[in-house]
């Protein structure tokens, strides 16, 4: 309980004064259809990487630390990383599933190769549509 209460203060002072975050959200399609599953990453140039799985529509909602955090102020490179479901499990009666998924094109699963980039105000909620191309 005291580690609780220490904690409260803390998380308070670090919220006051404005962020150097800002909320972001969107949606993430191929050929005009939803990229799902997957996670997609935000690096921005230094601190913290932020996240979000992608959903059946291609929907997500980027988290830092907490969830929903958004991602640090500043230009994100941006990429997305294949869910396989399956992968790792083979032999009999384990389903076979498509360890290179063809929904997400190989130069946006690394940052250095991705060619997406969004800008990140900070105390501001972006709605984000990434098309990817070939």
């Amino acid at each position: 309980m005291l580690r609780f209460l220490l904690l409260v203060p803390l998380a308070a002072a670090i919220g006051c004064g404005g962020s150097n975050m800002g909320q972001v959200s969107g949606t993430v399609k191929y050929k005009g259809k939803p990229v799902a599953p997957g996670v997609i990453q935000f690096y921005p140039a230094n601190g913290p990487m932020a996240f979000g799985g992608l959903d059946a529509s291609g929907h997500f909602t980027l988290t830092t630390k907490t969830p929903g955090d958004g991602a640090l102020a500043g230009e994100h490179r941006v990429c997305m990383v294949p869910f396989v479901p399956g992968a790792g499990e083979t032999g009999p009666g384990k389903p076979q599933f498509d360890h290179d998924p063809k929904n997400i094109p190989h130069k946006y699963r690394s940052r250095e190769t991705t060619p997406l980039r969004v800008e990140v105000k900070p105390d501001r909620t972006i709605e984000v549509t990434l098309e990817l191309e070939d």
